[in-house]
């Protein structure tokens, strides 16, 4: 029996079974991996550790869990979680059974990659979803930005700070809010392609990104947003969502279940690993004095 079960072993999951260790809670740390940042270079805006590769923070966050008695980790994925009376049964795809008086959900988001030539090779590299951790090493270079939606016009006005050479591809839509238009142009102002994307074309490097009709456009680099979804997990809980899809948690991270918590990713769209962090952490806390006599 263990107070809870953190499911999930990246940033999050990470820190809160730091803080759940430490004030002596029994903690067990089941960690499926890789994290959604396994494709980037390094993490950034994580004071202390500005430039870590992902894997190696997440190393240093499980060497850090060693000296507590209270925390267990273990390698793999939880298949199946019921709540039984005020406990919670889980069973791990090889078979173990679990039981806990808490759940944490910590399990991130999966991205939905677009069916452009290229992405995957460039994913998390020179095509990003976060100019705030990637930006600064494309400074001052030809960027983009590739968005259908409402974001579009917003997200060239972000990227503006790291440069004035943006390129808006809207991949077919021509529909533009006249607003945000308006903002943007106030901003600086961005050359704006309705055509649609085909490829992201270059060697180890993002050089051009091609259009539907041949044409290349020359960009070093580019902003996008995915679709995501839920892992099967949390879909099977059937825990309440956002209109936006994420999972709706209270200011102590609690879903719209009792004892079931969650952190990171799947609850928020600022996907910096900082705040994933500190989320795990204000949700341990919480724990913490739930199941304090």
């Amino acid at each position: 029996m263990y107070d809870v079960l953190i499911v999930g072993g990246g940033h999050a999951g990470l820190s809160a079974a730091l803080t759940l260790g430490r004030a002596r809670k029994k903690v067990l740390l089941v960690d499926g991996g890789p994290g959604r940042n396994q494709a980037a270079h390094e993490v950034h805006n994580f004071l202390s550790r500005d430039g870590t590769p992902p894997p190696v923070l997440r190393k240093l966050g499980r060497e850090q869990l060693a000296p507590y008695q209270t925390v267990a980790y273990t390698e793999g994925r939880v298949s199946e979680l019921v709540r039984r009376d005020n406990q919670f049964w889980a069973r791990l795809e090889d078979g173990k059974e679990i039981l806990s008086l808490a759940v944490l959900l910590a399990v991130g988001m999966v991205d939905e990659h677009p069916r452009i030539d290229g992405f995957e090779r460039f994913w998390g590299k020179s095509v990003f979803s976060c100019p705030y951790c990637h930006a600064w090493e494309f400074r001052d270079k030809p960027l983009a930005v590739i968005e259908s939606g409402p974001k579009g016009l917003g997200a060239c006005r972000i990227l503006r700070n790291w440069s004035s050479d943006v390129f808006l591809f809207t991949d077919g839509v021509t529909d533009l809010d006249p607003e945000a238009l308006d903002r943007l142009e106030k901003a600086g102002g961005a050359v704006i392609i309705k055509k649609r994307v085909r490829r992201f074309v270059g060697d180890t490097t993002l050089s051009a990104v091609e259009l539907e009709d041949g044409e290349q456009i020359p960009r070093e680099a580019v902003l996008m947003f995915p679709k995501q979804h839920q892992m099967p997990l949390v879909q099977q809980l059937s825990l309440d969502l956002t209109e936006d899809g994420f999972v709706r948690v209270s200011e102590q991270r609690e879903t719209s279940q009792r004892n079931i918590f969650a952190a990171g990713d799947l609850t928020s769209p600022s996907h910096l690993a900082i705040i994933a962090a500190a989320e795990g952490t204000i949700a341990a806390i919480q724990l913490v004095y739930r199941f304090t006599p």
